[in-house]
């Protein structure tokens, strides 16, 4: 998927106006969504694979359950890049593997 900075951060710009509008975020909110940003453009201009280091000293910005893996990270903003761009396909998948990692929680969590 070719994908260039520019585009990349307009395409954040205008994804963080639509869902700020009418919400306000909390610190975690903004914290995940400022990690996974970085994340990606480093992913996409270097090749480098997203990794988070859970035995850091501070944690708690760090995904807890669905997030936590490259594959489903550049999956999942794949889908939503393509769902911008008028392709709905890879979003569905990508949801569907989000649901059923949620429900996984879910039912070993209570």
């Amino acid at each position: 998927m070719a994908i260039n900075k520019q585009d990349m951060k307009g395409f954040f710009e205008s994804l963080a106006a639509a869902l700020d509008a009418g919400r306000s975020e909390s610190f975690q909110e903004i914290a995940n969504n400022e990690l996974f940003v970085k994340a990606l453009i480093c992913f996409y201009t270097t090749g480098k694979k997203i990794e988070f280091n859970y035995d850091g000293e501070y944690t708690y910005h760090l995904p807890g359950k669905i997030f936590k893996d490259h594959d489903l990270i550049v999956e999942y903003f794949e889908g939503i890049w393509g769902l911008y761009y008028g392709n709905h396909n890879k979003y569905i998948v990508a949801v569907g593997k989000v649901i059923e990692i949620a429900k996984q929680g879910k039912d070993n969590n209570g």
